[in-house]
């Protein structure tokens, strides 16, 4: 199982994630983190839990209020030998094929900013597995800007995604960032209907670690969370230990 890194920045700075009122978003209280800027607070989380593998929001850009380009940059050229997820707020083609370029892994394009579904077909079709959906929810709705999946279930928007092209996907649900909810009925649904067509990270309202190894038992591929780290609440051993094989 992966375990991988939630990063939300937004003005330069490491801000942790609640419930999606990025307006509100607010350094972490961990002293271990402590300047919030990006470089330090990736590499702590490599060198003391052995995360290799970083989701970053780049919240500026998904709100439209400027962006954090250079700083992003300097984190990927620094270290190297880690995966960098970048969700930007992009809609279509453009600067992903720049994002590639500049090393980062995986480009996400979230539900939430995708204005025209159809266009996932031929970002597969171009860049394959280096395109990563996200499945955004609030409490189990999607939320789009999509007209034409106003009325979507999520079942039927994995559906179309998967036959566009997707291997894997990430299931978010918004209210559920930060809030350390715990076990989420939505994600479980999804995973014992999809998991056995297409690769799922569940991020968002990840409680403890046995919330994780209850999606490792359902075949999960990774779990994108900060939180639990944010809080003291899990540790390099924990991470050791859920990572490697799925079940």
């Amino acid at each position: 199982m992966e375990i991988i890194f939630a990063l939300d920045i937004k003005n330069e700075k490491v801000v942790h994630g609640i419930q999606g009122k990025r307006y509100w978003y607010a350094p972490p209280k961990n002293k271990l983190f402590d300047p919030p800027i990006p470089e330090n607070i990736v590499n702590t989380v490599i060198k003391k839990y052995g995360i290799n593998k970083f989701y970053i929001a780049d919240l500026n850009s998904i709100m439209k209020n400027g962006n954090n380009f250079f700083i992003l940059d300097s984190l990927i050229q620094k270290f190297k030998f880690s995966d960098f997820y970048i969700d930007a707020g992009i809609y279509n083609q453009d600067y992903i094929s720049d994002y590639l370029k500049k090393g980062y892994s995986k480009v996400i394009i979230g539900l939430e900013t995708l204005k025209n579904i159809g266009i996932l077909k031929d970002l597969y079709k171009q860049y394959g597995d280096k395109i990563l959906f996200s499945l955004d929810l609030y409490n189990g709705i999607p939320v789009t800007s999509d007209r034409n999946l106003l009325n979507k279930q999520a079942s039927e928007i994995i559906k179309l995604v998967k036959n566009y092209g997707a291997k894997e996907i990430i299931f978010l649900d918004i209210n559920s960032v930060g809030a350390m909810l715990g076990h989420n009925s939505v994600y479980t649904s999804l995973v014992e209907t999809w998991g056995s067509e297409i690769d799922i990270f569940v991020a968002g309202g990840i409680k403890s670690i046995e919330n994780i190894s209850e999606f490792k038992k359902l075949g999960v591929k990774g779990v994108i969370l900060a939180s639990l780290i944010y809080g003291n609440l899990i540790n390099y051993d924990d991470i050791r230990g859920l990572s490697g094989s799925r079940t």
